[in-house]
């Protein structure tokens, strides 16, 4: 279903298409998604979309290991591969990047029993411009983003061009045609395979082709972020040892009766620390009584904490945009001297660095580390 969900319908609907329908009798049918219908539209009250691109292909990736992957709705199972063919103006490097972070890649047809498959996947669609596959012309070559090697063709035109720096499209009902890569086609087609493992699942700490320094510069990057990771512990030590001098300097400033009815509360209060944190608020519930001056001191601590922490995330931002930029640069050259694998694998990297916080934990470094939760007094931890 559009939300993520799996189909739990006991039957399959009859009829024949790839998209779901219901009748004014409650009956529902399987129809051509090219079929005009009216439709009905459901809004979740928290704003949220759980049927977004992006997050149907994000489910998709992180279900693939699964006995049934969720695969986005429209989704079509032919053998053992699955293909998507989504329908947006979009750039060549752009779509790739999508078809990756979905787990699957652009589709390659390195046979031509292949080929038919994805000539039935979009001979109804109206799609002039063409539909992105997983072919790349870097340099006199064509060769598919898999790695696979280059054996069938079914061009629409007897001469395409020969230019290098191209991208494959297929053109519903003509074949397929060598593309500018920064020109947005109407489309692309994203393939999820069982039965071959893709070249291009490159991740942080992987060997990248020799010759782009990408090495090096992962291994500077990793160190920046671990020093980065090192101040946010040694600012977070600090807090943590103001906290505990804090609440000692009220007690005291105390009289001797006030420091017997407060010294077990401060007590209390200074073992919520965990991990060199200081918990974010104190829960009615905890038990532990709060005076002003010990609210104040906790209230204080826990926005230097959440300080420290801003600053941490800045800064391995700067980092990885920094090392985005390096990646980008070196994958321009792979592509412009024709050097498939580090073009590849350059490709990858900078896919596995698109989302800050996972990038960050490529290097086995908790981005937003949990604050303690106060639970009642006396009991367990």
């Amino acid at each position: 279903l559009v939300n993520g969900t799996a189909w739990s319908l006991p039957t399959v609907p009859r009829g024949t298409g790839s998209h779901a329908s219901i009748s004014s009798l409650g009956l529902v049918r399987a129809t051509p998604a090219t079929e005009a219908l009216p439709f009905l539209i459901q809004w979740r009250r928290d704003g949220s979309n759980p049927a977004t691109l992006a997050a149907c292909l994000q489910a998709t990736r992180q279900t693939l290991t699964q006995p049934t992957p969720l695969f986005p709705p429209g989704t079509q199972a032919i053998g053992t591969r699955h293909y998507l063919v989504v329908i947006r103006s979009i750039a060549f490097r752009d779509a790739a990047e999508l078809a990756e972070k979905s787990g699957g890649h652009l589709a390659v047809a390195s046979e031509d029993s292949e080929a038919v498959e994805i000539d039935s996947l979009a001979e109804n669609l109206v799609a002039d411009d063409g539909l992105w596959l997983g072919g790349m012309k870097p340099a006199a070559d064509w060769v598919w983003v898999t790695g696979e090697p280059w054996k069938y063709a079914t061009w629409a035109d007897e001469n395409p061009s020969q230019n290098a720096n191209s991208a494959l499209v297929t053109i519903p009902g003509k074949g397929w045609a060598p593309q500018d890569p920064s020109v947005q086609v109407n489309g692309f087609i994203i393939e999820w395979s069982k039965d071959r493992e893709s070249t291009a699942r490159a991740a942080p700490g992987v060997d990248v082709p020799a010759g782009t320094g990408i090495d090096d510069l992962l291994a500077r990057a990793k160190d920046l972020v671990i020093a980065a990771d090192k101040k946010r512990n040694d600012q977070l030590a600090a807090n943590a040892k103001n906290f505990a001098w804090d609440l000692d300097l009220f007690i005291r400033g105390l009289s001797k009766s006030d420091q017997l009815i407060w010294q077990p509360e401060v007590n209390d209060l200074k073992a919520t620390v965990r991990g060199l944190r200081v918990p974010e608020q104190i829960p009615a519930e905890s038990g532990i009584k709060l005076s002003a001056p010990m609210a104040k001191v906790a209230a204080y601590c826990a926005e230097k904490q959440r300080q420290i922490d801003a600053s941490f995330i800045s800064d391995a931002d700067r980092i990885r945009m920094a090392y985005i930029g390096r990646v980008r640069e070196a994958f321009a050259n792979a592509e412009q001297r024709g050097q498939r694998d580090a073009a590849i694998a350059l490709r990858q990297l900078l896919v596995d660095s698109g989302k800050l916080e996972p990038w960050i934990e490529s290097f086995g470094i908790e981005p937003r580390p949990p604050n303690p939760v106060p639970k009642a007094v006396g009991g367990n931890d």
